[in-house]
């Protein structure tokens, strides 16, 4: 008759998430539990909790922030107009002195008639190289003016809104990490201070070194 035995349950193993929530709300009954233990598994649960926070909070900052843009971005296009414009000389890049000899965009000259029948032109800043006769989307203000550039467009605003997200979620996780770091270090040295004094109380009388071990001597 053959007979099925179960593995044997791992010495040491790392408490299971579960565990740890059972430990922190104080229902596990473990008599092996030290109180050290419990405290443990409170940080670690806090931590985990404060991590679902940090990424609640920036995921509802990067929709929020969206939502805030995306307004703005229709203000500045209802005040603006596009009207279609072309280059009378080749797109050139422009210096910036922040940046040394590093360009800051690319400029040209262009022409574009606004009201109808009125040809106006200025040097206008364009969205990347291109050869003079290209027809390029010049946003005008309500003067007629050249704007200093479009509304933003939707990718712009998705790509800000997740960089604020991302930003908001960084922040609140290393602060979530420093706390816990902080918390585990400390609960460490209350674990080693009551290794030691345990050893103190045990170690006499494991080793034979106790008082009785004498009186049996003499």
């Amino acid at each position: 008759m053959s007979s099925t035995s179960r593995p044997a349950r791992s010495v040491g193993r790392r408490p299971s998430w579960l565990q740890h929530l059972c430990r922190a709300v104080g229902v596990d009954h473990n008599p092996l539990c030290r109180p050290v233990d419990r405290a443990r598994s409170r940080a670690i649960v806090l931590a985990a909790a404060g991590l679902a926070l940090s990424l609640g909070l920036g995921a509802g900052a990067a929709v929020g922030g969206l939502a805030a843009t995306q307004r703005q971005a229709a203000e500045q296009a209802a005040r603006l107009h596009p009207v279609d414009s072309v280059l009378l000389t080749r797109a050139q890049p422009k210096t910036s002195p922040a940046l040394g000899a590093g360009t800051s965009g690319y400029q040209a000259r262009v022409t574009w008639n606004y009201p109808p029948g009125q040809r106006r032109t200025a040097d206008v800043d364009v969205s990347g190289p291109a050869a003079a006769g290209s027809g390029t989307v010049l946003w005008l203000d309500a003067g007629g003016r050249p704007a200093e550039h479009g509304p933003a467009t939707e990718v712009d605003l998705v790509a800000d809104a997740v960089c604020l997200g991302l930003s908001v979620l960084a922040g609140l996780a290393m602060i979530t990490g420093g706390l816990f770091s902080a918390r585990r270090h400390t609960l460490q040295g209350r674990a080693q201070n009551g290794w030691r004094l345990s050893w103190e109380h045990v170690e006499p009388t494991w080793s034979g070194r106790g008082p009785r071990a004498w009186q049996v001597g003499e």
